[in-house]
């Protein structure tokens, strides 16, 4: 599936949270089976595509289990305020979704397991929360990923054999973020592994702490 075919445009002003809306809509009615383990929904995989160019997400995108989500030199920039997230892992509730962000831990575990959600060549800049993977997520990866000027590039709890390989976080002091620079892992973060990520120039403005480039939170 290419964002582009539901009308997202590359070209650094264009509003293209709709279309990648759409292409998860696409993708969550298309691709819907039974996960054979449990009484969780469950897809069949599909990646998502970003063509070369500047995409403008302003609106918050949720998205659920079986995505990849895949650029190719792929930018992207956003107006969002600074307490909404762009990327936001969420669940179906009658073939909508809704997001995960203010659930607690309890809550996310009741509604289910995603499997193989990955972030593979995006790029990320002066966005303050690039992407959330709060909820039960397992046998997922970000790679291949760089996130400048960035506040929290990612968030996730109860996330299980989760990779982080070839990423670079670079953000510098900056009045519009509370947090910048950092991975936050919370509660159940377990068996999570790190290969080839990169965090410079950060830091963490409530403390004036400077250097917290991951963050392990509530026992995680």
């Amino acid at each position: 599936i290419n964002v582009e075919w539901f009308g997202a445009v590359g070209d650094g002003n264009s509003d293209s949270s709709t279309a990648v809306k759409n292409a998860i809509r696409f993708h969550n009615n298309n691709n819907r089976t039974t996960f054979v383990h449990g009484p969780y929904d469950h897809h069949r995989h599909t990646t998502i595509q970003f063509n070369q160019g500047v995409y403008r997400i302003n609106q918050s995108v949720v998205y659920n289990t079986g995505i990849t989500f895949k650029g190719e030199n792929s930018l992207i920039v956003s107006d969002l305020g600074v307490e909404t997230t762009v990327l936001d892992y969420g669940y179906l509730v009658d073939g909508n979704l809704i997001s995960n962000s203010s659930l607690s831990t309890q809550e996310l575990i009741s509604k289910g397991l995603c499997i193989g959600v990955h972030f593979d060549g995006l790029s990320f800049e002066n966005i303050n929360n690039c992407i959330n993977n709060r909820g039960v997520v397992w046998q997922s990866m970000v790679r291949n990923c760089y996130f400048n000027f960035c506040g929290i590039a990612i968030q996730g709890d109860n996330n299980f054999y989760f990779q982080y390989r070839d990423i670079t976080i670079y953000g510098t002091k900056n009045g519009n973020f509370n947090n910048i620079g950092k991975i936050i892992l919370g509660e159940a973060a377990n068996r999570i592994q790190f290969q080839n990520v990169q965090i410079g120039s950060i830091a963490y403005e409530n403390n004036n702490t400077r250097g917290v480039g991951i963050q392990i939170t509530d026992g995680g």
